[in-house]
């Protein structure tokens, strides 16, 4: 599929999913959103994705910047 992001997510979709319900930070909870998006078997493009979360698609590409460096750990930090 043509635009789809080829990143490895060590998550299963069913972690993420578990994730997704169990954080209480809204911000925090589309970041786990985008990962369980493109972790699925029908994964969207990154434009997509940003439509869906309702972000822009630089600051999708920044979170999955993160993950990509750092896992899950860094893309669920929390900034003051």
């Amino acid at each position: 599929m043509a635009g789809v992001t080829r990143i490895e997510i060590r998550e299963t979709a069913a972690e993420l999913e578990t994730l997704i319900q169990q954080q209480s930070n809204p911000n925090l909870k589309e970041r786990l959103q985008v990962l369980y998006l493109l972790k699925r078997s029908n994964a969207m493009s990154i434009g997509e994705i940003a439509k869906v979360i309702g972000r822009n698609r630089g600051s999708v590409q920044r979170w999955l910047s993160q993950y990509r460096s750092s896992r899950l750990a860094s893309l669920l930090e929390t900034r003051h």
